[in-house]
């Protein structure tokens, strides 16, 4: 089989995956595993790989996210507890009294925490700093999720251009030029990219403020139908550990240092921070365990669906596929704008349905991936056209 016929088979895997989410056929796990399937059958049908091979890259690609996926189990269970015992209440409590009903300055807020939590570069952890530490507020004031995940990603996908982000050292790569050399390049566009995720925030903070104030008391109810609240609803009042107050505060943030840090690996340390948070303020093995099984159902569903999208990556991404797509494209387009489509896809990066940081995202926020989707795509693919002519009139991209 042809790199040629192998490129356009990688790119109607893709096609199909995402048909499948956006026209809410099935789950995203069942998906990925059964588009994967069928492309891998046709690869070893072919003979374009052995069965061996094909096995091997699926392996490989379920190795590649198992860390991701053991993550979301362990940091949803971590902050459930957290919920649990009142933390987020007292601080929530707290916080509203400081915001008011200022939902714009929700929105900046966002945008801020997301900016300083991608200075490591690191999606994952974004995610957990920024989504669990708003989203009550979000909840409290009847703001949609899709927002919070909108002002995240735009915030995260200016902060990729940092020369430590994955995107610009491949593209850095791919020129042969240092990370840092490059950055300073690409310096005007990205700060042309903080403006448009301030302005982002603002925007749809205004947007949020008038859905709100249209709505009126209706708003409840369409929340109530749109998202799966079922647990808030069950909330065990008993399980509140007021005392442990400022021990659950300390432990959140140490864990959320650890994290920033990167000195242990990110499942690790809330695999530790849930010992903790579960042994000091629960006691007993039957509420220990009781504990655990009322957050086991949300982290297991999205680790599934992580699992499933490392078969994907396995078959595409580790049998060369994904990088014959590549060639293809570069093949029919001019160098300097390829670079370029390097560089602007970190505004797309993270709701991509083949990124597992995008599935820890979405999960956290409790969203589909199709709304995610729905919702941002357009945003994202505008915030990345105005990057690109920024860059054009800078010169930082030259014909």
């Amino acid at each position: 089989m042809s790199d040629t016929i192998l490129a356009l088979l990688g790119f109607a895997t893709v096609i199909a995956v995402i048909v499948l989410l956006l026209r809410n056929v099935t789950v995203p796990a069942l998906a990925f595993v059964s588009v994967s399937t069928i492309t891998a059958a046709i690869l070893v049908a072919t003979g374009a790989f052995t069965l061996d091979e094909m096995a091997g890259f699926i392996k490989e690609g379920v190795k590649g996210v198992h860390g991701t996926a053991v993550l979301f189990i362990f940091s949803v269970l971590f902050f459930g507890v957290m919920t649990d015992a009142g933390m987020f209440d007292k601080i929530i409590g707290a916080l509203m009294k400081k915001v008011g009903n200022n939902v714009v300055g929700v929105a900046l807020m966002t945008c801020l925490i997301a900016i300083i939590g991608h200075l490591d570069g690191g999606g994952a952890s974004t995610f957990l700093i920024t989504i669990p530490a708003m989203l009550p507020v979000y909840k409290r004031l009847h703001m949609r999720r899709e927002t919070l995940l909108l002002i995240c990603v735009t915030a995260m996908g200016v902060m990729n251009l940092m020369p430590w982000g994955g995107p610009t050292m491949r593209a850095a790569s791919v020129i042969e030029m240092e990370p840092n050399d490059l950055w300073f390049q690409l310096m005007p566009m990205q700060i042309v990219g903080f403006v448009l995720a301030i302005g982002t925030a603002i925007f749809w903070g205004l947007q949020e403020k008038k859905r709100i104030a249209k709505l009126g008391d209706a708003i409840a109810a369409e929340d109530a139908g749109k998202y799966d609240d079922s647990d808030d609803g069950k909330k065990d009042e008993t399980l509140a550990r007021p005392q442990n107050f400022i021990f659950n505060v300390i432990l959140t943030l140490a864990v959320i240092i650890v994290l920033v840090l990167d000195i242990f690996p990110s499942y690790y340390v809330f695999m530790v921070g849930c010992a903790l948070g579960i042994l000091v303020n629960y006691r007993g093995k039957k509420l220990q365990n009781s504990i655990i099984k009322s957050h086991a159902a949300s982290g297991l569903t999205m680790a599934s669906t992580i699992m499933c999208a490392g078969v994907f990556l396995g078959v595409l991404s580790k049998s060369g596929i994904m990088e014959k797509m590549a060639i293809m494209m570069a093949g029919v387009i001019p160098a300097y704008i390829a670079i370029a489509m390097v560089v602007c896809r970190n505004c797309a990066t993270f709701i991509s349905p083949v990124a597992p940081a995008t599935y820890l995202g979405i999960g956290l926020a409790g969203v589909e991936i199709k709304d995610h989707i729905k919702y941002c795509f357009g945003w994202q693919w505008g915030v990345s056209l105005i990057c690109l002519v920024a860059g054009l009139i800078l010169g930082v991209i030259t014909f």
